[in-house]
């Protein structure tokens, strides 16, 4: 899960491992979910437009390359991102923190050699 502390906006990859005849032993499907807050700006003439929500699975072709996209995730997937709203908070808490950790590391901190 990743979160950009600047937009709000939220991707979520999962990947399945398992087998399939035509690649073997591999990745066989990829999920993929993003939330993109709207935001008010310029373009929009100050006014807020809708939250964008879109979610995909794709799967490996012959040549083991996520090629065949279908809208949608798995229910298992579904089952699995079914958490309490205090356990998103913390997650999205953490991902915030290490980002604004990753912008302070190139500072001053690193023109002094630390």
């Amino acid at each position: 899960m990743q979160v950009d502390s600047d937009t709000g906006q939220i991707e979520i990859t999962k990947q399945k491992l398992g087998y399939d005849d035509r690649i073997g032993e591999g990745v066989v499907s990829e999920e993929y979910m993003s939330f993109k807050p709207g935001q008010a700006d310029e373009t929009t003439g100050g006014k807020k437009v809708a939250d964008e929500y879109e979610e995909n699975t794709g799967f490996t072709d012959k040549d083991g390359k996520l090629k065949d996209v279908e809208p949608g995730v798995s229910e298992e997937t579904v089952i699995d991102g079914s958490i309490s709203k205090e356990e998103l908070e913390q997650e999205i808490v953490e991902q915030i923190s290490k980002e604004k950790i990753k912008k302070a590391g190139g500072g001053v901190a690193y023109m002094l050699g630390e």
